[in-house]
């Protein structure tokens, strides 16, 4: 076991100051990418219990970015050229950003459970300033968020599409049942005095 650990150090080709960083970066990286399909699978399981299926989404999310992160920990660490470096140190920054991004959308669903069980939503009528959609190579076109000028709604989870908005919704005053703190839609329809 001790010559084949010294093999591997040999492998690597790197002092063992770089080396146990890199085996734990790679270990790391490889563990957070398996609990990130696992709670991809977990979300899908559970779809019908909105709030934990969308916390599970955001955590999944949240995985997969400190995968990366790990990922360009292990481009840091090996790398000897000062640009890959700085790369890697500016792509380390992104994905921790966006995974903050991921584990503060899960909080906020998180304290809206409670309105979510109780039906205490808030209501939003009006004509939204914009609207914006998902990327369309991988199918439909979804309805992604809607821009009002003093909020924006997420509801790309309720799956409208940009055909089924552009007949139903688009130009109309809309009623939006929608989460307080996440700002997650829960329902949409056209608005009738």
């Amino acid at each position: 076991m001790v010559k084949r650990k010294f093999a591997i150090m040999k492998q690597l080709d790197m002092p063992n100051y770089k080396a146990y960083p890199f085996i734990i970066c790679m270990g790391l990286s490889l563990l957070f990418l398996i609990l990130s399909f696992l709670l991809w699978i977990i979300s899908a399981i559970v779809k019908k219990q909105f709030i934990l299926s969308e916390m599970l989404g955001n955590y999944c999310g949240l995985t997969f970015m400190l995968c990366f992160t790990f990922t360009f920990c292990l481009f840091l660490i090996g790398t000897k050229n000062i640009l890959g470096r700085i790369a890697s140190i500016f792509a380390i920054i992104i994905f921790i950003s966006v995974g903050t991004d991921f584990y503060h959308a899960s909080h906020l669903l998180y304290k809206d459970r409670m309105a979510y069980e109780n039906k205490q939503y808030e209501t939003k009528v009006g004509v939204p300033v914009k609207v914006e959609y998902d990327n369309p190579d991988s199918g439909p076109e979804w309805l992604f968020e809607l821009v009002f000028k003093d909020k924006t709604l997420f509801v790309h989870h309720l799956q409208i599409s940009r055909n089924d908005y552009d007949a139903h919704f688009k130009d109309k005053p809309l009623e939006i049942l929608y989460l307080p703190n996440s700002l997650y839609a829960v329902e949409i329809k056209v608005h009738t005095n």
